[in-house]
């Protein structure tokens, strides 16, 4: 009886002893065919070599861009067409009003000297301005003598030569000559044996030719 009991014992360890082991066995596989899996997902082989499996990259969709709405309004202000030049002929008889930019006198002036003076007021023609007023104009001393100490007088004389435009940069222009006389004196007076203009005299030339200037018309 007792020789029974021993070998059922010894029957049932053996059976829980191969239960141990099977179930070691088959966990060990169940982790083998796992760790597998994971392998293959992270693993690729390219023509008999292993590399690991590259990562796909969701890339964000690229932003449309839209144009700046200054972008916009400044291609929108751009004219289309191109802008015409066009030829204006200042008359002859056109007053130009001057003003001397520095002094002049028949005491120190002589005939041939350059002066500088601005225009005193623009020079407009056919509804255009084709000189502002403060251009830059250019002139000549046409004539410059003192008077004789007993008898004549002293006489200065002016003409413009050039002026700055808005568009055409400086034009030559022939006015008539300005002129100015002294006093008539029969003794010796150097006052008045002299004539001075100062600095920011105005004066009015004519125009006696015509002068063509270039203006862009817009």
């Amino acid at each position: 009886m007792e020789g029974d009991r021993a070998r059922a014992s010894r029957r049932a360890a053996g059976w829980s002893i191969g239960v141990k082991i099977a179930a070691a066995f088959f966990g060990g596989m169940i982790a083998v065919v796992g760790a597998a899996l994971l392998w293959s997902r992270t693993h690729q082989i390219h023509d008999g070599v292993l590399a690991p499996r590259a990562v796909e990259k969701t890339e964000a969709p690229a932003a449309t861009t839209q144009p700046d709405a200054r972008e916009k309004n400044k291609n929108a202000a751009k004219p289309n067409a191109v802008a015409e030049t066009k030829t204006i002929t200042i008359r002859p008889g056109t007053r130009l009003s001057v003003r001397l930019a520095e002094r002049i006198g028949t005491d120190r002036n002589r005939t041939g000297d350059v002066f500088r003076a601005t225009l005193a007021s623009p020079i407009v023609e056919s509804g255009m301005v084709i000189a502002d007023a403060g251009a830059r104009v250019m002139g000549r001393v046409v004539e410059a003598h003192k008077a004789p100490l007993l008898h004549g007088r002293a006489n200065l004389s002016l003409a413009v030569s050039s002026v700055e435009t808005r568009e055409d940069g400086a034009v030559r222009v022939r006015t008539a000559a300005w002129e100015e006389r002294g006093a008539h004196e029969k003794v010796i007076n150097t006052a008045r044996r002299t004539v001075v203009l100062p600095a920011g005299t105005e004066i009015g030339f004519v125009v006696t030719a015509p002068l063509k200037v270039r203006m862009k018309i817009r």
